[in-house]
């Protein structure tokens, strides 16, 4: 989601998807995700990170759709917010 060196470090996608779902089905905010991600074991292991591994900043869940919007195939996320 960052480029090269110039900013924060990459998040792998499947720990979006993860964190998007989980958000969703649990009905948290970006900042009660990422809380839930950083201190909640069950979290952890469903996005696969280890016990001394980062979680990311809440920021990148709000801005998470303005990126997906200028991608190349921009629909296929709008279908999954309609759903929720």
């Amino acid at each position: 989601m960052y480029p090269s060196a110039n900013g924060r470090p990459s998040v792998p996608p499947q720990i979006l998807a993860a964190a998007i779902t989980l958000q969703a089905l649990q009905g948290l905010s970006d900042f009660e995700t990422v809380q839930e991600l950083r201190g909640d074991l069950r979290w952890m292991a469903a996005f696969g990170l280890g016990l001394h591994d980062m979680a990311f900043d809440p920021s990148l869940l709000a801005l998470l759709p303005r990126y997906l919007a200028r991608s190349a195939r921009p629909t296929g996320y709008s279908r999954l917010c309609a759903r929720s």
